[in-house]
Formats: structure tokens, sequence, C-alpha cells
């Protein structure tokens, strides 16, 4: 029964480590504009513990009411990226996607940029949709979303959100390991009374 306990623990102790991967950014006024009217600024982000596979991509949303042109995108260095760019509002109403499609190497943290014309005159600090994806051996057809999450404001600074929340919805892993975590303790309540 205390062995059915300390696993139970352990198996919560382990929830923490499970949403380990994280992808932060900082926010730099560039002050100059983007030749749209747009202030130009730039989010360099830093990727953490998200693992990225050959044939994987890695996807960020630029909300179409928040962000103008999007440009000047750097990779990181130390593995073989494909980078794409989708303007917001390249189609009506469709947000602007900085993507990274890893062709050749595995990849679990770096630092890479883009700069962006702001259309709000609110703060900035907006926590961004990202995806990581599983392509095909084609690297054009999606075949599954490996995860997803929001970018999170570097330094614990304020962070506003459309989306309602500032924390990253759990993995269906995650759930399933607290529920374990939970039953393993009724059962050793159980049998103990």
């Amino acid at each position: 029964m205390r062995n059915l306990i300390r696993l139970a623990l352990l198996a919560v102790a382990a929830l923490g480590s499970l949403s380990a991967a994280t992808i932060t950014y900082s926010v730099t006024n560039l002050n100059t504009n983007n030749g749209l009217g747009q202030p130009l600024y730039r989010y360099v982000y830093n990727l953490i513990g998200v693992p990225l596979s050959a044939n994987q991509g890695l996807e960020i949303r630029f909300e179409v009411s928040r962000y103008g042109q999007l440009q000047n995108q750097v990779t990181p260095n130390n593995a073989t990226f494909n980078p794409y760019l989708f303007q917001p509002n390249s189609q009506p109403g469709a947000d602007g996607i900085y993507g990274l499609y890893v062709s050749s190497a595995n990849l679990m943290a770096g630092t890479f940029s883009i700069d962006f014309g702001w259309l709000n005159n609110n703060s900035l600090g907006f926590e961004q949709r990202y995806f990581v994806y599983q392509y095909a051996s084609n690297g054009i057809d999606i075949t599954s979303t490996v995860t997803s999450g929001f970018t999170t404001l570097a330094g614990g600074g304020s962070s506003s959100s459309s989306t309602g929340g500032g924390n990253p919805i759990p993995e269906p892993s995650t759930w399933m390991l607290g529920a374990t975590a939970l039953a393993a303790l009724a059962v050793a309540r159980r049998r103990r009374t």
C-alpha cells in the first residue's frame, strides 16, 4: 500500500516535467515603421524543450486583427530549416503564419526572430498559438499534430491573451497520468479501510 502511494506521488510529481516544453518571447520596439505606416517591432523567440525532429514543423500564428506585415525572419542556426511565411490577411481574415520545417536534423532548443507591423495602439505582449506538426516524407502533407500551446512572455511580465487565459492547455498524456495517479491513491485508500 505504501508503495502504491509512493508511486502515485511520483506520478503526480512527473506532471510538472511533461509541461516543460515552452516557447518564450521578448519584444523590441525597432523605432521605425514598415513602409505601410505600421510601427515595427521584433519578437525574439526562445525554443525550450520543444522537440523538433526531421519531417516536423513549427508554426506560430499571428492574429490578423493585431499583426500587420511580417518580415526579416531569422531561423535557429543549429539545425537545418526551411522557413516559410504567410502574411496576415493573405486570404481574407486569415492569420499570419511563421513556420520552420525541419528537413534533416533534430532541435530541442534555439533562438529565432521575426519583425512585424503592429496594428493596435494598446500594449504588446500577446500570447500566440503555436503548433508542431508531423509531415509526410514528401515534406508537404501534414499527417498529425505533435503538440500545441501558447508562447509565453519572457521574464514573467504581463501578457495579454486573446484566448482568455495565460496557461497552456495540458496535453492528453498529462491528463492520463494525473488520472492514473488519482486512481492509484483511491485504490490504496480503499484497501487500507
